[in-house]
């Protein structure tokens, strides 16, 4: 038994957030999303864009996407560097161990190699929590003479606790940020540390971009933190985070759902529409999220069935 135990209690709230979901990770098809090699990378580039736009990282989705197809961009050298790091560094997810003090070295080393003199190395100089957007100082993070001693404990607290793999995730993700035990990079490193949690737990959040969800509410995301260190409870920190991480999850869903539709549709249009059966062969999905499909799109009166059930054929007649 750990000896550290961070401070914290699930709110009801939580409780039925991580039903929720349970339901939706049940509901999504990985398999259907790891072959969706289209999805994966535009939610890969949501991810990094996110989190480095935290950090007042200037490129754009677009600029992003270039870069990681080895075009040339424009733009400030530190932040094509950033982004350049932050690719090889998700690149790592399903290789690493999150319990790992060696992994997680190493994946600092590689987020910010080039950008700080101490990467892959804990602070041995004080540092404090900045919110990029208003400069305000959000917390000061301990002597960095503890930073070995709390990492190691966190570490050791997180890979034996019994809680869900939600709450561990969003509590690490809170207590790593409070130790900042990194002269720089501690926010994006840390973002992605919850994700490798997440994806041990179920490996369809190595493809769920939480950063663009935390992105788009950045004020409240460092008034978590703050309130979370200054009441010394993370409650509020892990209401903050499942609310996102729901809400990429249904972002991620519908994405998925309108791409596999698209295929439905040009398949019907082009008279290659045979069974079920066949098509999610061709898709790469199973029959049954197929059958599920065509019924949506027949119930939104997107197609119609012409000819009986046996010898007939569907038809697009109109657009979605």
């Amino acid at each position: 038994m750990c000896g550290y135990q961070p401070k914290f209690t699930v709110s009801s709230k939580s409780i039925n957030l991580i039903s929720e979901i349970s339901a939706l990770v049940t509901k999504m098809d990985y398999h259907s999303l790891n072959r969706n090699l289209k999805l994966r990378k535009k939610n890969r580039v949501r991810s990094i864009q996110s989190s480095l736009q935290i950090e007042a990282n200037s490129m754009t989705v677009e600029q992003v996407t270039d870069i990681m197809n080895g075009k040339k961009v424009l733009g400030p050298p530190r932040d094509i560097k950033e982004v350049k790091n932050a690719i090889e560094a998700y690149k790592l997810l399903p290789e690493l161990d999150p319990y790992s003090i060696k992994d997680l070295l190493r994946t600092h080393g590689i987020m910010m190699a080039d950008l700080t003199d101490q990467s892959g190395m804990f602070r041995t100089v004080g540092v404090n929590v900045v919110n990029s957007s208003t400069g305000e100082v959000i917390h000061y993070a301990p002597h960095p003479d503890y930073v070995p001693r709390f990492i190691e404990e966190l570490m050791q607290w997180a890979s034996t606790s019994e809680d869900h793999p939600l709450i561990v995730s969003c509590v690490f993700h809170h207590e790593f940020e409070y130790i900042h035990p990194f002269t720089d990079g501690n926010g994006r490193t840390g973002r992605l540390w919850q994700n490798l949690i997440l994806s041990k737990w179920n490996p369809v959040f190595e493809w769920i971009p939480v950063e663009s969800a935390i992105r788009d509410r950045q004020s409240e995301y460092y008034r978590c933190i703050r309130e979370a260190t200054d009441l010394n409870d993370t409650s509020v920190f892990i209401d903050f985070m499942l609310e996102s991480i729901k809400e990429s999850l249904q972002k991620t869903m519908k994405d998925s759902a309108d791409s596999l539709r698209s295929k439905i549709l040009s398949m019907i249009k082009g008279g290659k529409y045979t069974t079920a059966a066949e098509a999610a062969e061709k898709l790469g999905v199973s029959e049954k999220t197929i059958e599920r499909e065509i019924a949506m799109l027949r119930d939104e009166g997107v197609i119609v069935r012409e000819g009986s059930n046996k010898t007939g054929s569907w038809k697009v007649v109109r657009r979605r």
